[in-house]
């Protein structure tokens, strides 16, 4: 399965009030359509995880997220996407990227609450063939490991991110790869003493092949009508 993924981020407080006026619209327009694979996601107040990040993104306004379905060509969603982003921008100081990317679920649950999401970037020295087959192969098993949580990862496309940027006219992804995992809550999940060992252990895993410094974290909820 396909994933478009559009990350905005703003510093101008006027900017961030017409945006979500225009968001929230687009949630509402999109709320009797059949298709149920657009998200509008929005950060959570008093993220711990967003708080831990370097100054990359450091203020994250919305995630745009569009799940494509099996079979279904991303063009299709990318179209009406590009058209969308187009209007949601105009006369917007707001920066954005954006990636095409196919989605793994490597386990799911049904309290999907919170949408973490880690926009990952690799080390100076690997490859991207490398950096896949560790983080898919190896690193995926503290997502297996970690209890009540859905668990995917995102691995960009960076042809046809590069193509559909280009098309909407923002900047393609800088990222390598896109983990989530969807929980219940920031409680039962982040002051967890068993998830808080396991994430001690992921975190000393990822600096084998990730640039920390260079990656950013936040979590999410949908915006809904």
């Amino acid at each position: 399965m396909s994933k478009i993924i559009c990350v905005l981020s703003t510093h101008n407080s006027d900017n961030k009030e017409v945006l979500l006026k225009r968001l929230a619209e687009l949630v509402k327009e999109n709320k009797h359509k059949k298709s149920s694979t657009f998200k509008v996601l929005l950060p959570i107040k008093d993220d711990p995880f967003f708080a831990a990040n370097s100054l990359v993104f450091p203020e994250i306004f919305s995630v745009i997220k569009v799940t494509v379905p099996k079979g279904i060509s991303v063009s299709i969603y990318g179209d009406e996407l590009v058209s969308r982003i187009k209007i949601l921008l105009k006369g917007l100081d707001v920066k954005s990227q954006l990636c095409v990317a196919s989605e793994r679920v490597f386990k799911k649950t049904d309290t999907e609450s919170v949408n973490y999401m880690y926009f990952m970037k690799r080390r100076d020295g690997f490859s991207g063939a490398d950096y896949l087959d560790y983080y898919s192969n190896s690193h995926f098993r503290f997502g297996m490991e970690t209890k009540g949580i859905t668990y995917i990862q995102n691995y960009i496309d960076k042809e046809a991110t590069t193509d559909l940027a280009e098309q909407i006219g923002i900047q393609g992804a800088s990222f390598d790869s896109v983990s989530e995992m969807l929980f219940s809550s920031i409680e039962t999940f982040f002051y967890d003493n068993e998830v808080g060992d396991l994430g001690d252990q992921a975190e000393e895993d990822e600096r084998k092949f990730i640039d920390r410094d260079m990656s950013f974290m936040i979590c999410l909820r949908e915006l809904t009508a």
